[in-house]
């Protein structure tokens, strides 16, 4: 932000107590920040155990593969050919 335009004025409350103020800010943040990462820590979990899922199926799927290749390789007989 590079306004050239004045800060706006801040009055104090009165009897304000900046110290609590603070304090409960500080508070309410480091709450707010505890559960975000908590969040995202079990978003990124569930993403990493779906991954290690898909990664098993590929495998699988590659052995499927490969052994309907090397039938169709060693398999004089077979007279389809796809």
């Amino acid at each position: 932000m590079n306004s050239k335009a004045p800060l706006p004025q801040v009055q104090p409350i009165k009897n304000e107590n900046i110290t609590v103020n603070t304090a409960a800010i500080d508070m309410l943040l480091k709450s707010f920040i505890s559960e975000l990462f908590n969040y995202h820590h079990q978003q990124t979990r569930a993403i990493i155990e779906q991954n290690v899922k898909l990664v098993e199926e590929n495998k699988r799927l590659v052995g499927m593969l490969r052994v309907a290749v090397s039938s169709k390789r060693f398999d004089p007989n077979d007279s389809n050919t796809d």
